[in-house]
């Protein structure tokens, strides 16, 4: 038997009665038996003994010998390897690699986690309503916009799409207190959630148009016709 210790191995045999035992001794190796140190000798009213000052992390053997009034007996079987250690990562060579394991996926599993509380946190969104007819979702953010869809053979307005680049046609900007500023062909104008207000295209033509801000996320950006 052979038992890890911090620094060291407690080693022990079972004792065989009748054969005149009057002690033991055991040898440890950290080479696999090439080479063998760390003797401990006991008299025959212990079977156990300590080997100290040995190599945490290092794989040790040992074996053991009894001594009588004739001398000693021939070696018994090696035993398995052992590995002092003085914590519970030192005594489980399989342990480290599983709580590193553990950890990978744990941290995967709190960025999922945060990923999916970032993705559904309330972010709200706004709806513009153009003419009464055309709807479209401008989606979050302080600042927004819209352009135009037109056909392009009459030119009239088929539609609205969000637009938040510097060329949307009418750019707007979301204030507190649920108010816009809107910025088209014709000026800048501050209106409230819900009010309709005059909003001029990029070829001069006068829209009517509402901005509803919402509080909750929408399902996805859309545009359509009323």
């Amino acid at each position: 038997m052979v038992e890890p210790l911090d620094r060291g191995l407690q080693i022990g045999v079972t004792p065989d009665g009748g054969t005149g035992v009057t002690g033991y001794r055991y040898e440890c190796s950290s080479d696999g038996g090439v080479t063998w140190g760390g003797e401990v000798e006991v008299g025959s009213t212990t079977t156990t003994a300590q080997v100290g000052n040995l190599s945490s992390g290092a794989e040790y053997v040992c074996r053991a010998f009894a001594t009588n009034a004739i001398g000693i007996s021939e070696a018994s079987p090696v035993s398995d390897a052992v590995r002092p250690c003085g914590s519970l990562l030192d005594c489980n060579a399989l342990l480290p690699p599983i709580l590193g394991i553990v950890s990978v996926l744990l941290a995967g599993g709190l960025l999922a986690a945060f990923v999916g509380l970032y993705r559904e946190r309330r972010r709200g969104y706004v709806v513009a309503v153009v003419d009464v007819i055309h709807i479209a979702n401008l989606g979050h953010g302080s600042r927004l916009g819209l352009r135009f869809v037109r056909d392009p053979d009459t030119r009239q307005v088929t539609g609205i799409v969000p637009d938040r680049s510097a060329n949307a046609e009418i750019r707007i900007r979301q204030l507190r207190g649920g108010r816009f500023e809107v910025k088209d062909k014709s000026g800048r104008h501050v209106t409230m959630s819900g009010e309709p207000i005059v909003a001029a295209d990029s070829r001069g033509a006068r829209h009517e148009l509402i901005l509803r801000a919402f509080a909750t996320n929408a399902a996805s950006p859309v545009s359509d016709r009323r």
